[in-house]
């Protein structure tokens, strides 16, 4: 498990935010949300998210590394004569969720953030790009049943 991963996904999530908030100065301020606002939204959920991850499986592996070294219980054998020993015999009990399971985890983080981000990728610039295209092809071609598009060309000079 690597703790540089936390550096580097704060020293992200704050370069981030820096960018976001220049691009919010130099944008005009409107009431909806606008495309940038999603995908900054998007890329700061996704760090976020793995810096959560992250600590769930390391603080996860910490526990179940600190039950595998502690013994579970100490026998007390008590005889017949009132006296009563303490017994070295010390047991040891498996946790119920290994360490591996916590590394498990991690691991298969390392698998899903980057395809989810992927799979938004793919959906935000089909969608993007799709009204973007949609919105320029509305300009360029002619009117249609006589209606003019905000730039045809006059039908009278």
């Amino acid at each position: 498990m690597a703790a540089p991963r936390v550096a580097l996904g704060l020293t992200s999530l704050l370069t981030l935010s820096t960018q976001f908030n220049s691009a919010q100065q130099n944008l005009p301020a409107v009431a909806t949300i606008k495309a940038l606002d999603i995908w900054m939204f998007a890329c700061m959920f996704m760090v976020f998210a793995s810096l959560l991850v992250y600590a769930f499986s390391y603080t996860c592996f910490r526990i179940k590394q600190a039950e595998e070294q502690k013994p579970q219980s100490t026998a007390i054998v008590i005889t017949s004569s009132s006296n009563y020993k303490k017994s070295s015999k010390k047991h040891f009990q498996k946790p119920k969720q290994s360490k591996s399971q916590c590394i498990s985890i991690d691991k298969t983080a390392r698998i899903v953030f980057p395809g989810l981000f992927i799979a938004f990728n793919v959906y935000y610039w089909n969608t993007y790009l799709k009204q973007l295209l949609a919105l320029s092809f509305s300009k360029c071609l002619p009117s249609h049943a006589g209606v003019p598009t905000a730039y045809s060309p006059p039908l009278f000079y």
